[in-house]
């Protein structure tokens, strides 16, 4: 070991208690800041859509809205991380100090519990809080490129650089466990993960009327009685989607894909869901009155009870569709398809440009309402 004279140990003492404050300083500062990150991302996932209000940010007194917040924010997280890890280098250059020259700090305690906390804090804390930012922008493709891109750089440089300092200090368990944390904190952005199937994206009860919401995932989103009314989901892929006693009036949907959603009832009044697909989706006491169904497949879709009253169905496909109850009144009909649909009590007395051959690949009641001179075979019979 090296010698060191009575004033040389005091002034690497004065060195490393100067480092040491710094360090807690600036360590204080990335807990403070991620813990605020992590509050703020509570937020609910309606305002990554919408930008709902403004944030200020600690110790610069900087006031943005939400939206900014999601690209700064993990910049100044990343920002105070190095930071850190520059004075943590610096601090390597007396590990040679006797230790009766050194400040006993929790970072260079030898006791397990205080290398644990710090394995914790200079590993994993920055990325789980980036993985947080990842969770809460996957709704907007754009934003959630750009924190995936920056976690997956930031965990994979940490853990190069941690796994050298353990394999260094010949410490291969903590090095074996470093690589293991780093596979963990980027499993959930993996597409073998399916994030939204584990932490479904939730927009009940928003206001997210008016908008062109192109481009943003949706698919199994929970979204009940969510106000859409004249939004844009122009061939969205919508599978899933949880929406029930949700408002979509005017809202346009041509060529969306919304099979296997609960949509039961909804408010599609007017809505153009022209070319778009419901197949095997619950669709039962909705309204879609007025609404554009040019071609829409509503294959094995449950509507029972809807109310279907002027809207243009013409070549629309109700293959094995659950019909019961439903309204067609003044409903534009024309080569719709209804092979295998349960048309039980069902109103088409006034429905427009209905044949006969329709009905005979469909079945109904005593209670199902026709025009003169049409009739439709029983369900259910011996």
């Amino acid at each position: 070991m090296e010698k060191y004279s009575e004033n040389d140990l005091e002034y690497l003492k004065e060195r490393h208690t100067e480092l040491s404050n710094n360090i807690n300083r600036i360590l204080f500062t990335l807990l403070s800041f991620g813990f605020f990150c992590a509050l703020t991302l509570t937020q609910p996932d309606e305002m990554v859509i919408r930008n709902g209000g403004k944030i200020r940010i600690p110790f610069v007194s900087m006031e943005v809205d939400f939206l900014t917040f999601l690209i700064i924010g993990p910049l100044a997280l990343l920002g105070i991380t190095i930071y850190l890890i520059l004075f943590m280098e610096e601090m390597r250059k007396y590990d040679g100090v006797p230790r009766t020259g050194k400040q006993a700090y929790i970072f260079n305690l030898d006791s397990k519990p205080a290398k644990v906390c710090s394995s914790i804090t200079f590993f994993g804390f920055t990325p789980l809080i980036l993985l947080m930012f990842y969770i809460k922008t996957r709704v907007n493709p754009g934003y959630a490129a750009y924190v995936g891109t920056l976690l997956v750089v930031t965990t994979l440089s940490m853990t190069v650089y941690f796994f050298y300092q353990q394999l260094r200090k010949r410490e291969t368990a903590s090095a074996i466990a470093i690589v293991v944390v780093s596979g963990l904190l980027l499993l959930p952005i993996s597409p073998l993960f399916n994030l939204n199937s584990q932490i479904p994206i939730c927009v009940s009860g928003a206001n997210l009327a008016n908008l062109n919401l192109m481009g943003y995932r949706l698919a199994g989103a929970q979204a009940e009685k969510t106000i859409f009314n004249e939004s844009v989901f122009y061939r969205m892929e919508l599978t899933r989607l949880y929406a029930p006693h949700a408002e979509f009036r005017n809202a346009n949907f041509i060529g969306a894909n919304l099979n296997q959603c609960d949509l039961g009832s909804a408010n599609f009044e007017k809505a153009k869901l022209s070319w778009a697909s419901l197949k095997g989706s619950m669709l039962a006491n909705t309204v879609m009155k007025d609404a554009e169904m040019i071609d829409t497949d509503l294959s094995e879709a449950v509507l029972e009870s809807a109310n279907l009253e002027n809207a243009n169905l013409s070549g629309a496909v109700l293959k094995g569709a659950a019909l019961n109850r439903a309204r067609f009144s003044e409903a534009n009909l024309t080569g719709a398809v209804f092979e295998g649909a349960v048309l039980i009590g069902a109103d088409l007395g006034r429905a427009r440009n209905l044949t006969q051959e329709q009905l005979d690949i469909a079945c109904g009641d005593k209670d199902t309402i026709l025009a003169a001179g049409l009739s439709i075979k029983e369900c259910f019979q011996n």
